[in-house]
């Protein structure tokens, strides 16, 4: 799980940084997948310390959890805007919808592995 979540993480922030220089400009739309993306870095390197892995894997699902929490109402938009939106307002929604689906991966993920880590003992 901490590669997991380092990989997720690093996707999460190349997701901002291509957002910053590529989309509309810089703002949440950019910053937050960044910003939580580097925190599932900051995790996933913490979590390599054996003693520390349980609370801090545990601390990543929580972030997964309020990163798809803020991510989906925007990333709703993805289903309902087939109308002709302007270009600004989709990289934000597609943006969204990115972050929440790397979220909600992770936590099914983390909750696999707290399952099968539980059986274990």
């Amino acid at each position: 799980m901490p590669t997991f979540a380092l990989i997720c993480g690093l996707l999460m922030v190349a997701l901002g940084c291509v957002t910053m220089f590529a989309g509309p400009p810089p703002g949440v739309t950019s910053v937050l997948p960044a910003a939580i993306g580097a925190v599932f870095v900051i995790l996933g390197l913490l979590a390599r310390k054996p003693a520390w892995r349980k609370h801090v894997m545990h601390a990543a699902a929580m972030l997964a959890v309020i990163g798809a929490c803020v991510a989906f109402p925007a990333a709703a938009g993805v289903f309902r805007s087939a109308d002709g939106t302007p270009a600004a307002d989709r990289v934000f929604v597609y943006t969204q919808a990115f972050m929440a689906g790397v979220c909600v991966v992770f936590l099914g993920a983390a909750v696999r592995s707290f399952i099968a880590a539980r059986r274990a003992r």
